[in-house]
């Protein structure tokens, strides 16, 4: 019984804390494919071999700026739905 009292005190204490701040990092985070300096567009670059699975478990990209040659880390956005055609333009009637 001592030794659940010493985890829920702990967990109160430090574990909460800590959960907390992680979870306001992630949303610190931004979510658009803009660059936060000059606003251009970021480039998504490929994971080193031992980050692609942490990664994708915490939903994060690393990106490219090429107009200021800054690297950062952006949430995923939701990819956009592929399998909608869009619609064809109308001809005019000609008029003589």
């Amino acid at each position: 019984m001592m030794l659940v009292d010493f985890g829920l005190f702990f967990f109160v204490l430090l574990g909460s804390k800590i959960l907390l701040g992680m979870i306001a990092v992630y949303l610190l985070i931004p979510r658009d494919a803009a660059c936060t300096l000059c606003d251009a567009e970021l480039l998504p670059l490929q994971h080193p071999r031992g980050t692609i699975r942490l990664l994708r478990l915490l939903r994060l990209q690393r990106r490219w700026c090429m107009e200021c040659r800054r690297e950062s880390l952006t949430r995923r956005m939701a990819s956009a739905v592929t399998g909608q055609r869009a619609a064809l333009p109308v001809a005019e009637p000609r008029i003589r």
